[in-house]
């Protein structure tokens, strides 16, 4: 594959810069360098802890190219006075139990009104007028989003809706039933009743059309996109497209449970609370009540169990909240409308039907950023945390060294060489390799990162000089071919189009902070624009990796 690193090679130095090896840098703890720290690994009590790296700088970066300081502050910036006009085409971003709250709706990722306007035939409304009622039982809160999982309200791999599921609905519970001790000593459960209006959907994409959803990416989101990290565009931003919602009314009624006897197994503890659940509950010609007294079952299973609720919008006729009660003192009548709906239609959004989230990767079109969020979907952790410096990285781990472009999400680019050292050489060969690249890629910087025990030999040997060095692959940067450049007029995206014996691959650059990130100003304003292509022929014929 041809690197930005072949382009690089294309300009000259202003001035030569010397290489000294600067003072060690030892790479942080995880915890002190992360913006979101996953759940998973917090509770990891695992003592193997990975190796750490030393880190030497062969040369700084030159001081005329200013790396930017990306972060939480850009989302402000970007986001400032966003108006959303309807939830479809809007991230979701899990901010509140329930999943489902209106709340969770997050900033117009795709323009759905220019969507429309093109496919009128890929959007419908459903009225409904009916009401439904969904009852849940779980132990723990893994069970919990496992539960919500099952529905299939994401369209794709979910590791990341379970946790931020688990995460949001454990710190409700916890809040609203004041619980000090172990929240496993307890048993939980839930009942949302919905009166349903309206359903509207945006149809999934036909096979083959997977790409239809880019070329309405919102600059909003595309800012958010590459100026964020995948942490934070998750954590802030949201990880998936509304496609499809309801709304209406809805009434949600949590159970706090602890049981009696033995211990028992956390089925069975489900299986009793929803049992005591479907007990309490006494469905009518409209609405149902709450509560019927002490229940033998429910006495049996449980000392106790606590009952509190929440209503959204007015189709009900018990309209508050009330604190945690004694679901044997209950008697409380929910009374669901259906003639109080709004004609106007501007009921909350009270449901996220099946299949209603849809990956955000349908609007990424790079394959290396695609790939960083498959994974992040597939584990519910990712590796970036924040956006780093690009830079020219000699990496050394005990004789093995490999010379390698590292991108800002910090995957490989491009490697220049390959090689085994004796250890002893290591430092010799450091110091040449940093002066040949430093000769080959201007502006970025070039540091060493060194796994394992850094040895003090040194011997001022040059390439020549280092007895048994072996080079298993080194790039010849003079083989760069046919390079060019489109710039989306719409999205202000430049694609740096190479072509070689390996493929083609473009370089995708949003924007002139990217460009600068890079170094690549000067180099950009000397390729020529090719006016023979388009959009979609680079997305049809081109490998795009996202810099």
């Amino acid at each position: 594959m041809v690197s930005t690193a072949l382009a690089f090679a294309t300009i000259s130095c202003d001035k030569e810069k010397e290489n000294p090896i600067t003072e060690e840098i030892t790479v942080p703890d995880d915890d002190e360098d992360q913006d979101i720290p996953d759940a998973e690994e917090i509770q990891d009590t695992s003592s193997v802890e990975p190796e750490k790296p030393i880190i030497y700088v062969l040369r700084e970066r030159d001081s005329k190219y200013e790396f930017t300081n990306y972060g939480r502050a850009w989302l402000s910036r970007t986001k400032a006075g966003t108006i959303i006009t309807s939830p479809l085409g809007c991230s979701y971003c899990m901010k509140e139990y329930p999943y489902d709250s209106p709340v969770n709706i997050g900033f117009p990722v795709m323009d759905i009104d220019k969507f429309i306007e093109n496919h009128p035939e890929r959007v419908t409304e459903k009225y409904l007028r009916k009401e439904v009622s969904d009852i849940l039982a779980f132990a723990n809160f893994e069970s919990y989003g496992k539960k919500i999982h099952s529905a299939k309200i994401t369209n794709g791999d979910d590791a990341i809706f379970i946790n931020q599921i688990k995460k949001e609905a454990e710190e409700d519970f916890v809040s609203r039933f004041h619980i000090y001790d172990d929240v496993r000593d307890h048993v939980f459960g839930e009942v949302i009743d919905r009166c349903l209006l309206k359903t509207v959907e945006m149809k999934d994409p036909y096979k083959g059309q997977e790409d239809i959803y880019l070329d309405y990416a919102t600059d909003l989101f595309l800012s958010q996109l590459y100026y964020c990290s995948p942490a934070i565009m998750v954590e802030e931003c949201g990880s998936y497209i509304i496609t499809k919602y309801t709304i209406g009314s809805r009434a949600v009624i949590q159970f706090m449970g602890n049981p009696a006897g033995s211990k028992r197994s956390a089925a069975k503890n489900e299986q009793n609370m929803e049992t005591s659940i479907r007990s309490a509950i006494k469905y009518g010609p409209v609405g149902f009540t709450l509560g019927n007294g002490k229940d033998d079952f429910c006495f049996e299973k449980f000392t106790s169990i606590q009952a509190t609720s929440m209503i959204y919008s007015f189709c009900y006729s018990f309209n508050n909240v009330f604190l945690p009660y004694d679901l044997y003192d209950l008697n409380q009548h929910y009374s669901a409308d259906m003639s109080r709906f709004s004609d106007k239609d501007d009921e909350p959004v009270i449901a996220f039907p099946e299949r209603s989230l849809l990956p955000l990767t349908y609007l990424i079109e790079e394959s290396n950023l695609k790939e960083i969020y498959k994974e992040y979907y597939r584990t519910g952790k990712t590796g970036v945390k924040s956006l780093k410096e690009p830079c020219v990285t000699v990496e050394v781990r005990d004789n093995q060294v490999r010379s390698i472009l590292e991108s800002r999400y910090g995957d490989c680019l491009f490697t220049f060489r390959t090689a085994t050292v004796p250890s002893e050489y290591i430092n010799d060969y450091v110091q040449e390799e940093g002066k040949r690249l430093a000769a080959m890629v201007p502006y970025l910087k070039i540091i060493c990162r060194q796994y394992g025990q850094k040895s003090d030999d040194k011997f001022g040997c040059t390439f020549e000089e280092i007895p048994g060095m072996v080079i298993s692959s080194d790039k010849d940067f003079t083989l760069l071919d046919n390079v060019s450049k489109y710039v989306d007029a719409k999205t202000g995206k430049t694609y740096i189009l190479t072509e070689s014996s390996e493929g083609k691959v473009a370089y995708t650059l949003f924007k002139d902070y990217i460009i600068e990130d890079y170094c690549l100003t000067d180099f950009i304003e000397q390729i020529p624009t090719s006016d023979a292509i388009t959009l979609e022929s680079i997305r049809k014929d081109y490998t795009l990796i996202a810099l």
